[in-house]
């Protein structure tokens, strides 16, 4: 019986809140459809932009304790601007700078005082 019981805990032993969650955000993006940007012209540009964002993101969460908690934190933070990219408050990707605001990059660090309304009153 006890022997059951440690190998039970052997098979959760890799796992913490923190791959917990960002499995939950990796799957609630994947979940998501893509943000307008991509269709607009300029797309293209959004795109890159997204994918270099996301490579940051894995270098630092590679980094053990904090850039693991950094990464996360960034992770929600890509998936809370996907979401209202989604809810219609996105750009339309059609001009360079409609797809440079429209990137993770440089739209989640434009300072505004409401997330909400980053995109129509910032």
């Amino acid at each position: 019986m006890a022997q059951n019981i440690i190998n039970g805990a052997k098979v959760f032993s890799g796992f913490n809140v923190g791959n917990i969650a960002g499995i939950g955000l990796g799957a609630a993006q994947a979940a998501m459809k893509p943000k307008s940007e991509y269709s607009g012209e300029k797309g293209r540009i959004t795109s890159t932009l997204d994918i270099l964002d996301s490579v940051g993101t894995a270098a630092v969460s590679a980094i053990p304790g904090v850039g693991q908690i950094i990464g996360l934190a960034k992770m929600g933070l890509d998936t809370g601007f996907k979401a209202l990219n989604n809810a219609g408050y996105g750009t339309s990707g059609m001009t360079t700078t409609d797809a440079l605001l429209g990137s993770n990059i440089v739209g989640e660090s434009r300072p505004c005082k409401s997330r909400i309304f980053v995109f129509k009153y910032c």
